[in-house]
């Protein structure tokens, strides 16, 4: 039963501003309103309403309440709305957003964090927004510091926000507003969201359904929709929210919906994609103003929403998983230049993104010389930040180095480039070239005289030469700054001796495999040799590519000049949140420049390995006609590619094999998979 706790006497006109502020028995501190409450507007020009999804009357705020009215202050709530859920039903923000809405006077109504800081100029800034830009969607970032000082929340001056322990500001704007690679994930979507309330209405209000409930969850589906309805989407770029740290500002230990792995929500990302407007669960209330029925507050909560959303009857279902986050494990603070900054215990460390994935848990790592930490972090940001070189200069090739070049070897070939998730990601592994085995098993029947040692020793030689070139660099800088800090100097020093002696070596293997026949191993690593399309994400332990991404291929390469002959290739994947569990996930290409050999469909149902049996036909050997694996995704599940191994079939071997018809493959129009290397 949704109850009204407090309602302030309405002013005569109705607001400009609406501000939303949410609880679901979890805020400790009210102090937003105390900021609210100081605007450079009159009172009257914009309400707060304040909703509490549970049955919980916080006695701070009829503290808050009466104290206002002690001294003789207008409230700094004009509405206290109690929705009264159960407790053992998981919240949902949206179903919240929804009630502000309609319970709303103002013009223009506003989403925001309910623990957040807001400058003076707020609501005045907001109104301006809206008066100079019409037709958009407005949102404002938060400034975010990570200072334990301030909790419980001591009242911080907006200076000291922007001062030490401050993770997400440099000159002049937040971290997101410069990012134009990942706005998404770099600016709050989450903190301030302004719309009119007229464009909120007819698109259906904030969407109910299943999939937002709990911590995947936000506002930035409502400015989506109304991107696609017409709207133009803008960041404010002068005035912003701001936020100290707290505990319990995770969602941990909650299932959570479908998300796209640093828990923005997949179900709102598809509306980028779909190009959708109404929400697929539309609000009963919402709905009666949208057709001009009239508000209808007795269908303001779907009574089966106490049914649906307990954590019963989330538990059981396949589209959310439960999060839980250890809380003494090393957690990302930020990311600085080449590093990630990374507290654990009562330490900052910055780990080099070069190294990949670090278990701060083990004292080895800890102590690693590479890896810079202190007990304060605005110290480790002006270590960092001393450290940082000047983006190094194509690194031209030396005679020597031209002189090992493999004939007919590409001169552009190189790494190309992964695209970073949250925690530092490694490098691609490089194929084990040195390992025991005879020339005559798999050389004979898949490698092409040595083109494929030599195009990997030229990879090799030039991120080698790269790495020389930046540590010198680096080390140039650090000895001119006259920073002291000789234990980083000597092992930069070591690393440069290190690297020349592995280049080196590197180059005397150039020479010999020169004009050498190839010795390799009977299986091969193609996972960090295939070329990565936008879409992928390296993560670690695979390459994983969400189903919000346009279906078609993601994995390709690397053109191997195999011989003819049979092989078999065995790759092992997972797929989670499949959306249509009767169709397919996975579609593996195999192709000798125009020839397909064969193409192969996997649904979610086959097992984490499948293994693929393919003929190399004399007809397609050379290297005019190199072979190239394609790996292609259908939109249908969230899918990470894990290994993929190629090896030779012998004589009499059995072959583990599940083809399916090639004609199949050609049914799926949604997907691009021709692919033809530049």
């Amino acid at each position: 039963m949704v109850t009204v706790a407090y309602r302030r006497p309405a002013a005569a006109k109705a607001p400009a501003v609406s501000l939303v502020l949410l609880d679901w028995s979890c805020r400790e501190s009210f102090h937003s309103l105390d900021y609210l409450a100081e605007q450079t507007v009159d009172r009257d020009d914009y309400e707060v309403i304040w909703i509490e999804f549970y049955q919980r009357r916080a006695a701070e705020l009829d503290k808050k309440l009466a104290d206002y009215s002690a001294r003789g202050r207008p409230a700094p709530i004009d509405l206290w709305t109690i929705i009264g859920m159960d407790r053992s039903l998981y919240y949902h923000k949206h179903l919240m957003y929804n009630i502000g809405i309609v319970q709303s006077r103002g013009d223009i109504v506003v989403i925001c964090d309910s623990d957040a800081m807001f400058p003076p100029d707020f609501v005045e800034t907001v109104i301006t927004t809206f008066r100079e830009n019409p037709n958009t969607v407005v949102h404002f970032d938060q400034v975010r510091n990570a200072r334990e000082e301030f909790y419980p929340f001591n009242y911080p001056s907006f200076e000291e926000v922007l001062g030490p322990g401050v993770i997400n500001w440099h000159d002049g704007k937040t971290n997101g507003l410069w990012d134009t690679a990942d706005p998404l994930h770099t600016r709050n979507y989450g903190a301030c969201f302004c719309a009119r309330r007229t464009d909120l209405i007819t698109t259906g209000g904030a969407d109910e359904h299943l999939d937002y409930l709990g911590h995947v969850c936000g506002p930035y589906e409502l400015t989506f929709r109304l991107v696609n309805k017409g709207l133009r989407e803008i960041w404010h770029d002068q005035v912003f929210l701001y936020h100290t740290w707290h505990p319990g500002s995770d969602g941990d230990f909650n299932y959570i919906g479908p998300h796209d792995g640093r828990h923005m929500s997949a179900t709102a990302l598809a509306v980028r994609e779909t190009r959708r407007i109404m929400p697929l669960v539309e609000n009963a209330s919402i709905r009666g103003l949208r057709e001009g029925r009239g508000l209808d507050l007795s269908v303001l909560v779907d009574p089966s929403y106490r049914e649906a959303w307990t954590e019963a009857a989330v538990s059981r279902s396949p589209r959310f998983q439960l999060f839980k986050q250890n809380k003494a494990a090393p957690r990302l603070i930020m990311s600085l230049d080449q590093h990630n900054i990374v507290a654990y215990e009562s330490r900052y460390y910055g780990v080099p993104r070069e190294l990949g994935p670090v278990d701060l848990e083990q004292e080895s790592a800890r102590q690693d010389p590479r890896i810079i930490h202190d007990a304060n972090l605005e110290t480790l940001k002006a270590a960092i930040d001393s450290l940082s070189p000047e983006p190094a200069p194509p690194v031209p090739r030396s005679a020597d180095r031209a002189a090992v070049r493999a004939n007919g070897a590409d001169e552009n070939s190189g790494e190309h480039p992964l695209v970073l998730a949250a925690m530092a990601l490694p490098e691609p592994a490089e194929p084990t070239i040195n390992g025991a085995g005879s020339i005559a098993d798999f050389v004979a029947r898949t490698i092409s005289q040595s083109q494929l040692k030599r195009d990997i020793v030229n990879q090799r030689l030039d991120r080698i030469e790269a790495e020389y070139e930046r540590r010198n660099q680096l080390l140039r800088q650090v000895q001119a700054a006259g920073v002291q800090k000789d234990r980083l100097i000597a092992t930069l020093q070591d690393r440069i001796a290190e690297i020349e002696r592995e280049r080196e070596e590197v180059i005397r293997e150039a020479r010999h495999w020169r004009d050498h026949v190839l010795q390799f191993r009977t299986d091969l690593e193609l996972l960090p040799l295939l070329h990565r399309k936008e879409i992928a994400m390296d993560t670690g332990s695979g390459v994983l590519v969400l189903p919000t991404s346009e279906p078609g291929h993601f994995l390709f390469g690397p053109y191997l000049p195999l011989q003819a002959g049979s092989y078999s290739l065995a790759i092992k994947f997972r797929a989670a949140w499949v959306l249509r569990p009767k169709e397919p996930v996975l579609t593996i290409e195999i192709a000798a420049g125009e020839k397909v050999l064969l193409s192969e469909i996997l649904s979610a149902d086959v097992s984490e390995l499948a293994r693929l049996a393919f003929t190399v036909p004399a007809e397609a050997d050379g290297d005019g006609n190199r072979i190239e694996f394609r790996l292609s995704h259908h939109a249908n599940a969230s899918l990470e590619i894990r290994e993929l191994r190629l090896g030779a079939v012998h004589p009499g071997a059995p072959r583990k094999t599940r083809l399916s018809s090639p004609t199949v493959f050609w049914r799926s129009s949604a997907l691009r998979l021709l692919h033809r290397p530049a």
